[in-house]
């Protein structure tokens, strides 16, 4: 298992609970929403997370929603996940992965996370990887190993 992680990157943890929010709000999965967003349009919420962040996040979110014309889905979301929670999480892997060197570009990050098959399983509580400490999730997230289960 990977060392204890440090630091992390507020903007960053805000795009992906605004994406996670969006997701929610319109009954999709996330794969399913990243699949609206541009590398401009990810850009554009890191860059002014700091002043989306002072606004009402379902407002943010509904201008997006409109914007992008993101339709409605048929996913339900597990009752125990959050959008906070899931924008926490995912903003921290990517940090993580940005420290360690593996991606160079957090937005790039956001969208190779996003469109990962790892998110179909963060998604997922039943997994049991949502549940699990940074590390552990950023180590699932370089192997696709889930031998922690066996334990």
């Amino acid at each position: 298992m990977t060392d204890i992680r440090t630091g992390f990157d507020y903007d960053l943890g805000y795009t992906c609970f605004l994406i996670s929010e969006i997701s929610f709000m319109t009954n999709n999965k996330l794969r399913d929403v990243i699949g609206y967003f541009s590398y401009k349009d990810i850009s554009n919420i890191y860059n002014n997370a700091p002043v989306f962040h002072c606004e009402d996040s379902e407002s943010v979110s509904e201008k997006f929603i409109s914007f992008l014309d993101v339709k409605d889905g048929k996913f339900k979301h597990s009752e125990v996940l959050t959008s906070i929670e899931l924008g926490d999480i995912l903003g921290r892997l990517i940090y993580d992965l940005y420290q360690e060197g593996v991606i160079d570009d957090k937005v790039k990050g956001v969208l190779d996370v996003f469109n990962s098959d790892f998110i179909e399983v963060i998604e997922n509580v039943d997994a049991g990887l949502y549940w699990q400490s940074a590390e552990v999730i950023y180590d699932y997230y370089l192997t696709g190993n889930l031998d922690w289960l066996e334990m």
